[in-house]
């Protein structure tokens, strides 16, 4: 087992004790997207113990070739590991403090977790496949119900990010992306 797929399991131990899923069984399969994903494997997960529905999850892991990522100087998920494990909380907190209807509430996976570790970066997000969405073909043009979805799901996150509530989370945010802008 590759030292990626031991901070994996550990991982998935951690989001198995927080959801109290004793003695469960881990059905592991890593995927490829065709090649979309060249600084990443991806994983399908499912966590399943008796009486409980099956804890369906996605991750990604960063490769590891160092040679490589030390060519790319960013830091592989960082921006995704921010937004979800700090900017979201802070924008679901301000959905309730504001009694925001859910069904005008910003969409996104659930997040189990992180590791954040040099050149064992895990995130573990919801795998919304096992609900029956899949990922659009990059390479295909995409149709006016897809196209009117994803605008207004970026306008919620948009009035979330500009609202004066996340000033110091915009602080964060702009010391996080500080590395992007120098690429």
């Amino acid at each position: 087992m590759s030292d990626v797929e031991q901070v994996l399991r550990s991982l998935l131990d951690t989001i198995a004790t927080e959801h109290d899923y004793k003695d469960y069984k881990t059905k592991l399969k890593s995927f490829s997207t065709g090649g979309a994903n060249f600084f990443s494997k991806l994983y399908r997960i499912t966590l399943s113990v008796p009486g409980k529905d099956d804890l369906k999850l996605f991750a990604k892991s960063a490769i590891a070739n160092k040679k490589l990522r030390t060519q790319s100087q960013f830091e592989i998920f960082e921006t995704e590991m921010f937004f979800y494990s700090e900017l979201l909380k802070q924008f679901q907190e301000m959905e309730n403090q504001h009694n925001v209807p859910t069904e005008h509430r910003l969409t996104t996976a659930k997040f189990y977790g992180c590791d954040r570790e040099h050149l064992k970066e895990i995130i573990v997000l919801e795998d919304l496949s096992s609900q029956g969405f899949d990922t659009h073909d990059r390479l295909k043009s995409f149709d006016w119900n897809y196209a009117s979805k994803s605008v207004t799901e970026l306008s919620k996150l948009h009035t979330l990010y500009l609202s004066p509530t996340t000033k110091n989370t915009l602080r964060s945010l702009m010391h996080c992306t500080r590395s992007y802008a120098k690429i």
